[in-house]
């Protein structure tokens, strides 16, 4: 897993995205859906950091029924 160059890359990614939300922590005001705030924005980076993250776990997870389909044209050994 260690020696992984995508292991690495992502390592650099996480580092650097906390690097730069570390140096972005004063107040600014956020237009929520219904309703505006003000609120730090390292908590508004870190939020849609969170959120991309679980965006991109859900959309590259392979669905059951692709996993059925892919076992069943793999011929049998």
């Amino acid at each position: 897993m260690l020696d992984s160059p995508k292991f690495w890359v992502g390592m650099i990614l996480v580092i650097l995205f906390a690097v730069f939300v570390a140096q972005n922590h004063k107040t600014v005001q956020v237009d929520y859906i219904f309703f505006m705030k003000e609120s730090y924005l390292i908590w508004v980076m870190l939020i849609c950091g969170v959120l991309g993250f679980v965006v991109g776990w859900l959309w590259g997870r392979p669905r059951r029924v692709d996993a059925k389909r892919r076992r069943k044209s793999q011929p049998d050994k």
